[in-house]
Formats: C-alpha cells, structure tokens, sequence
C-alpha cells in the first residue's frame, strides 16, 4: 500500500485505499488558542469581594459584534462588570482578551445591586435589573437609558441578544419586552471630542451628518482650534 499523499485533497482512489489526509494545521481562527502549549491559559481572573455564595455564581460573558470576528467583550462577575478588547489574531491566548475597564456593582440603599442579565452593542452595555433595564455608556460609564416596569410584570430572568433583527429581549416569568438601539452614537461624538480624540469624532459625527450637522461643524471646529493652538 501506498503512503498517503502530502496534499490536503483526496482522490477516489485514496478513499478506495483507506486513506483519508487530514490537513495538518486546521484553518480555523481558534486552532492557535485550543493546540497551544503555552500554560498560561487563564487570561482574566476576578475575585468574590463580598464572599457571597450567590454571588460567587454570577457570571455571564457576551462579544460584539455577534457577527464576524468579536472586537470587545463583557464579563458579569462576582465583582463587577468588565470590558475589554477582543484580539484573535493574538500570538498568545493570554492575549487574546485584554481587560480595559471595570465598573463595580453598584449599592442602592446599602443594598448590592447585581444584573441578572447582560448584553452588548457598539457604543453601550445593556444590564437588567429585577424591575429595571439601564443602558450605560460603555465611555462615561453613565445611565443614558433607562426603564422601569412595575412590579406585576414579575422580576427579570435574563436578558438576550438577537443578531439578526438587533433586538434585545428581556423576558421575566409573566411577559418578554424587546428594546431596540436607536441612533444611540448620538452623543459618542462628543465623548470623543472631549478627549480630544478628534479622528473619532469626526468619524462619527460625518456618519451623522444629515441628521447632526451642527455636530460635525462643532468638531470641525475644535479640530482647527487645537491645530492653531499647538502651532
């Protein structure tokens, strides 16, 4: 019998013989992450502060954009609620995930407030509450949304991401409710701005343009400002 070809196609005769060549480097994104030998495989860890069973349980963990390659990510854990960047082009898995932000859970009347439920978009980090949906900006770290239902809705159970109509379902054990993003770089433009982050905000404020130009004149302007200012 014959040696197997070297080539990663199979011919009738090769399957005739038994042989089937398997392709020594599977071309899939996540071979480097799930064949490396690199021991350091845990690239975040985050602790129980409160040394709470409960707690201790929480954890959630969702990437955007739900389609294609994720570029960011959100962890609900015992502490808080983490973001950061996605790399999957990293050369180490302990790369792959890069923490820039940490937001802590909240207290509200000497009581720990904890999501039970979480989603991303692109500029804001959706978390339900038992009887409430805040959206914060995942920037200022600021409620810029928020809703309140009462209470024979029931509590919330979860919170769910459909890609494909970009609708977020919060649903409770009486009823589902849905919430949809609408124009929500309305003011990313001008958290950028403000950090002087003039490309960015241009970037968003010139994809705004019909409906903001003042926006994109503000930027325009304080672009020209900092130029004439730093000569």
């Amino acid at each position: 019998m014959s040696p197997p070809p070297k080539s990663n196609y199979m011919s009738a005769a090769n399957l005739q013989a038994g042989w089937i060549t398997m392709p020594e480097t599977p071309p899939h994104i996540f071979h480097p992450f799930f064949s490396t030998r690199d021991a350091q495989q845990t690239c975040m860890s985050m602790q129980n502060a409160n040394e709470s069973p409960t707690l201790a349980e929480l954890s959630a963990l969702v990437m955007h954009p739900p389609h294609g390659e994720p570029n960011k990510f959100l962890w609900l854990g015992p502490s808080g609620i983490t973001i950061g960047k996605v790399n999957l082009s990293a050369d180490k898995p302990r790369d792959i995930m890069e923490e820039v932000d940490h937001m802590d859970h909240r207290r509200v009347e000497g009581r720990l407030e904890c999501p039970v439920g979480v989603s991303l978009s692109e500029y804001h980090m959706l978390l339900a509450y038992p009887h409430k949906l805040n959206a914060f900006s995942i920037y200022t770290k600021t409620v810029v949304y928020e809703d309140v239902w009462p209470q024979d809705y029931g509590n919330a159970v979860g919170l769910v991401n459909d890609p494909t109509s970009e609708f977020q379902w919060l649903f409770t054990k009486q009823m589902t409710m849905k919430y949809k993003p609408m124009d929500e770089s309305r003011y990313v433009w001008r958290v950028f701005l403000e950090r002087g982050d003039y490309a960015k905000a241009l970037m968003i404020a010139r994809s705004r343009l019909q409906i903001d130009p003042e926006a994109h004149e503000l930027v325009l302007k304080r672009q020209a400002e900092k130029f004439l200012a730093d000569g």
